[in-house]
């Protein structure tokens, strides 16, 4: 691969890689604020919250992608035209 295409896979690349890593960041920024409040109610809220949002997230981007392969490869198999679906 030249130059030019690793600059375009990197364009894409990283800000999904942010995206990917603010999300654990934000239950970790969560949990150290709530860490300094005398209730153990509210630091057990927050770990049940960061771990719900968490497998959401994780969920909703994973979900869709396994959709369209799963949907490309039926179309691919039929023979009933490419990926486009022509």
């Amino acid at each position: 691969m030249n130059q030019q295409a690793h600059r375009k896979i990197a364009a894409i690349v990283f800000p999904m890689l942010l995206a990917n890593i603010s999300q654990p960041l934000l239950g970790l920024v969560d949990t150290y604020v709530v860490g300094h409040m005398p209730q153990v109610s509210a630091m057990a809220g927050v770990a049940l919250g960061a771990m719900l949002i968490t497998q959401l997230y994780w969920l909703v981007s994973t979900l869709p992608p396994a959709i369209v392969h799963k949907r490309w490869a039926a179309i691919n198999q039929t023979g009933r035209g490419n990926y486009c679906g022509n």
